[in-house]
């Protein structure tokens, strides 16, 4: 319960960008992040049109997935959290509005970089373009950051794992 405690503790009134969020691994960890750590100022969430969906629509779905059940019975306001940030990961300056940018760049605490394009028959360059070049992206922008607490990439992760992963990565943030 130590580690737990740490995170909550590390979490505490910052603001979080999170890429990747609408993805199935990240739905389960944003409903986990808010279920663990209810004290965080604000989540925005980078979210891009797919499938004649906006992201105003897809956000409002991701909240439609289980996960998120007892958040709903537990806190009906959860996502009031939430703030939408449209953008796409493929896209040069992650496809983000400049006003967004700048919210981002004096907001953001903690930077959760969560998407990767999973498609294993893709061509290289669709791939590199999701992965290596959103990568780059998001370096280009952390850098413009001047509250950044840090910076966790993680394409895929075992969310059994989470716990001890963010401990390390916040250990040093309360001092």
């Amino acid at each position: 319960m130590e580690a737990q405690s740490q995170i909550v503790e590390s979490f505490k009134n910052q603001t979080i960008f999170l890429t990747g969020g609408s993805g199935f691994v990240g739905k389960v960890f944003l409903a986990k992040l808010l279920t663990v750590c209810p004290e965080v100022n604000t989540i925005y969430l980078l979210v891009r049109p797919k499938r004649n969906k906006t992201p105003s629509e897809r956000l409002r779905d991701i909240f439609s997935f289980s996960c998120f059940e007892p958040l709903k019975s537990k806190w009906p306001n959860f996502q009031e959290k939430i703030k939408l940030i449209i953008g796409d990961c493929e896209k040069i300056g992650l496809d983000i509005a400049a006003q967004d940018r700048e919210i981002l760049r004096r907001e953001v605490t903690i930077f959760l970089h969560a998407a990767a394009n999973v498609k294993f028959d893709q061509s290289l360059k669709l791939a590199t373009y999701a992965n290596v070049r959103a990568m780059r992206e998001v370096l280009a922008l952390v850098k413009e950051m001047t509250r950044l607490k840090i910076l966790v990439r993680y394409p895929c992760f075992l969310s059994a794992h989470i716990t001890r992963i963010l401990c390390r990565c916040y250990s040093n943030m309360s001092g």
